[in-house]
C-alpha cells in the first residue's frame, strides 16, 4: 500500500508532465493556425459565433427620445389616456435590410399608447439589424413601456 509521501510524490510528478504536454498543444495549434492562416482563438473558439444584435439608430436612448417625442406630441393623448397606468409591450421582427414588420402586442394595458407607439415604429428610421458573423439576419425586438401617474396627476413614462 502507498504511503502518503508517495501518493503527494506521484501527484507532483503527473503536474510536473500536463506542463509540457499544455505547452506542445498550444505549439501545434499555433503550427495549424499558421498553415491554415486563421488564429488560435479561431481553432480554440470553432463554434462561437460573433453576434451583434438588432438596434435603433443611437441606440437605446435614441429610441426612448423617438418614441417619447411621438408620445408627447399627440394631439389625443391626454384625453385618451387620463390617469390610466399599466404597461406595454410590443414585440416585432427586424428583418435582413433592417426594416420594421410583423408587429404583436404582448402587452396591451393601454391601448390607445399600443397603437401610437406602433405606428411610430412602422413609420420611423430604418434600424440597424442583427448580424451574425458579419452576416444580417432576421431577429425578434420588444419595446416596453411602463406608464405611471405620480400624485400630482402628471403622467410618467419609462421604457
Amino acid at each position: 500500500m502507498a504511503t502518503h509521501q508517495q501518493k503527494q510524490q506521484f501527484a507532483f510528478a503527473s503536474r510536473r508532465m500536463l506542463l509540457p504536454l499544455a505547452v506542445l498543444l498550444v505549439i501545434a495549434l499555433a503550427a495549424k493556425a499558421e498553415k491554415h492562416k486563421f488564429s488560435v482563438s479561431q481553432l480554440v473558439n470553432a463554434e462561437r459565433q460573433d453576434t451583434v444584435n438588432a438596434s435603433f439608430p443611437g441606440g437605446e436612448r435614441e429610441q426612448a427620445k423617438y418614441l417619447s417625442l411621438s408620445i408627447n406630441t399627440d394631439k389625443h393623448l391626454k384625453d385618451s389616456i387620463y390617469n390610466r397606468q399599466g404597461t406595454v409591450k410590443i414585440q416585432f421582427t427586424v428583418d435582413e435590410t433592417g426594416n420594421l414588420k410583423d408587429f404583436v402586442p404582448i402587452e396591451d394595458g393601454i391601448p390607445y399608447i399600443t397603437n401610437l407607439i406602433t405606428q411610430s415604429l412602422k413609420e420611423g428610421p430604418i434600424w440597424t439589424p442583427k448580424k451574425i458573423n458579419g452576416k444580417p439576419v432576421l431577429s425578434t425586438q420588444q419595446v416596453l413601456l411602463k406608464v405611471s401617474v405620480d400624485k400630482w396627476g402628471i403622467m410618467r413614462f419609462e421604457f
